[in-house]
C-alpha cells in the first residue's frame, strides 16, 4: 500500500484522501532518499564535532584546565 495523501480543493472546500499515485509516490521516495542521505551526512559531521571537542576537552584536562575555569576565563 503507497501512502496516503491529502487534496482539498478551495472552490469546493472539499478535502479528499487517496493513496499516491505512481508518480507522487516515485517522488516520495526520490524525496525520502535525498532526506536520508543528507541526514547521513549531518549525523556524521555532528559526530566529527562531538569528537574534536571531547579530544580537545581531554587535552585542557591534561593541561590541568576544568570546564569551570572555562567558564570563569570566558566571563571575562
Amino acid at each position: 500500500m503507497k501512502p496516503l495523501i491529502s487534496v482539498f480543493n478551495i472552490e469546493t472546500q472539499e478535502e479528499v484522501i487517496r493513496e499516491m499515485n505512481d508518480e507522487e509516490y516515485a517522488q516520495h521516495l526520490v524525496d525520502k532518499a535525498a532526506w536520508q542521505a543528507e541526514e547521513t551526512e549531518r549525523l556524521a559531521k555532528q559526530a566529527q564535532i562531538d569528537a574534536a571537542k571531547a579530544a580537545i576537552h581531554e587535552k585542557l584536562a591534561e593541561l590541568g584546565i576544568t570546564p569551570e575555569l572555562i567558564e570563569v576565563i570566558k566571563k571575562l
